[in-house]
């Protein structure tokens, strides 16, 4: 998925055509960034859990053309939201607690548990 791409999902939850929101499109980006910071411990638990390569680094964007490289599920329930948060802020309090409330569902609902072997070191020698 493309940051365009995800724009356009993005405004489209949030009631709103690309056309009519095209003041947010000039603070969409920095606000993409902030997010896929925020949800990158998320996107690499979830590559262990799903057996993938972790990223190294956090990655950004700079255009809209971007392919972002985090997995689709993160991406549409978590990160999109996460956004739509960030773009409400300045206008929609209501709105902006609404989109922090699925945020929060979201990064909740992706979060995986990785199990791992236990060794017991208390019963050694008995």
């Amino acid at each position: 998925m493309t940051a365009q791409e995800l724009f356009d999902l993005t405004v489209g939850v949030m009631g709103m055509t690309p056309t009519n929101a095209q003041t947010l499109s000039e603070i969409y980006l920095p606000n993409l960034n902030t997010i896929l910071a925020d949800t990158f411990k998320l996107e690499n638990n979830n590559r262990l859990y799903n057996d993938l390569a972790i990223l190294t680094t956090i990655p950004t964007v700079s255009n809209l053309n971007d392919v972002l490289t985090y997995q689709d599920n993160v991406i549409r329930n978590v990160v999109m939201w996460g956004v739509a948060r960030q773009l409400a802020l300045a206008d929609d309090d209501v709105k902006s607690s609404s989109y922090a409330f699925q945020y929060t569902q979201g990064y909740n609902n992706e979060s995986k548990t990785i199990n791992s072997d236990i060794t017991d070191y208390y019963s050694v020698g008995e």
